[in-house]
């Protein structure tokens, strides 16, 4: 594993973090599990480079089935309108997006998030700030809500809104 780690350009530092997060690594099958991963990462668009980020902030994506899961939600996410580049981007800044449910997770809160954007806006939402798919869809709610209010509700401020801490958007927007 750790040869294969320096195939995908991390460092041993990386590597021995990547295995510390995720141990089960040491256990999967390269040619079977870890190489299709790592060879579809880069079909999707990804350089070496950004691949070995992608491993080392979540390694346990080396553990997905590619087949039943990574695949799949890639694929819903290009069908909700992200390009092969904004998905690519997506990944790249936030790893563990390719592990969230898409029926829990990505449709409620892409279908909420349109009721407010358009589909253009949603796609620039996740491809420039995908961990904001792992805020609550209750927190997605209040914030758009009152962003829309105040008629200031773009991509680009529900990114900011959705980030801030409690204290801090009750303060920005105190008819929260």
């Amino acid at each position: 594993v750790l040869f294969r780690s320096m195939e995908l350009g991390l460092t041993k530092a990386q590597a021995s973090r990547a295995i510390a997060r995720f141990p089960q690594l040491l256990s999967c099958n390269v040619e079977s599990k870890l190489t299709p991963t790592v060879k579809w990462l880069n079909e999707l668009g990804l350089a070496r480079d950004e691949i070995a980020k992608v491993v080392a902030a979540a390694p346990q994506l080396l553990g997905c089935s590619l087949d039943g899961n990574l695949k799949p939600t890639a694929d819903w996410l290009e069908a909700a309108g992200l390009s092969r580049s904004q998905l690519a981007k997506a990944i790249w800044l936030h790893p563990s997006l390719l592990t969230y449910s898409v029926e829990k997770n990505l449709k409620p809160k892409v279908a909420f998030l349109r009721r407010f954007l358009s589909k253009t806006d949603v796609c620039l939402l996740i491809a420039t700030f995908p961990v904001a798919l792992g805020y609550s869809a209750k927190r997605f709610q209040e914030r758009a809500t009152a962003l829309r209010s105040a008629g200031n509700l773009s991509p680009y401020t529900l990114k900011r809104a959705v980030s801030m801490t409690p204290e801090r958007f009750e303060a920005k927007y105190p008819s929260a």
